[in-house]
């Protein structure tokens, strides 16, 4: 073998050694992509799954509101009905009035109470509903790194094939 020939085996079989390595490292890091937009998309179906659950309890929230604020409403015409026939005695009426502004007063806190709950119910799904909004942002955004990843990984693959190819013709042209 001429001294060029072993010149050129001797810059070729490390550069073959340096690509493979290269080769090695760019699919550890697609498969490490993969991993991490396997869970994130894990993330976001556990998320909303957790959203339906909360819409559900919403909903049932809602329903009992609406019972019990019925059962308030059928109360308070009761104790009306009620009043109505007790006005005929003077020392009863102020009796009654004394209950009927203690009634009051518990169906405001329980109203106020009711509300803002509700508030913070609406706050919590607005919360949820960006949080899973900023989930899927970064599902896409690590696909878009993940796709450009892998048009550079085809791009050096395609690179690393030209040369091969330009060094087995020079190598052939040497062996000539």
């Amino acid at each position: 073998m001429s001294t060029l020939g072993k010149v050129l085996v001797g810059l070729v079989l490390p550069l073959i050694v340096v690509w493979m390595v290269l080769i090695a490292s760019v699919a550890q890091l697609n498969k490490n992509w993969a991993q991490e937009i396997e869970k994130l998309q894990k993330n976001v179906a556990k998320l909303e799954e957790e959203v339906k659950q909360t819409e559900l309890d919403i909903v049932k929230a809602r329903d009992e509101i609406g019972v019990v604020q019925v059962a308030l409403g059928q109360e308070l015409a009761s104790k009306r009905a009620h009043q109505a026939d007790l006005e005929q005695a003077r020392s009863d009426s102020i009796e009654i009035a004394a209950r009927l502004k203690n009634l009051v007063a518990t169906s405001e806190a329980a109203l106020k109470s009711a509300e803002e709950a509700r508030d913070r119910r609406d706050a919590e799904r607005k919360d949820e509903t960006k949080a899973l909004a900023d989930k899927r942002a970064e599902v896409e955004a690590l696909q878009k790194v993940n796709g450009e990843q892998m048009a550079d990984l085809q791009k050096l693959r395609d690179e690393f094939k030209n040369v091969l190819q330009a060094n087995r013709a020079l190598l052939s042209r040497t062996a000539h």
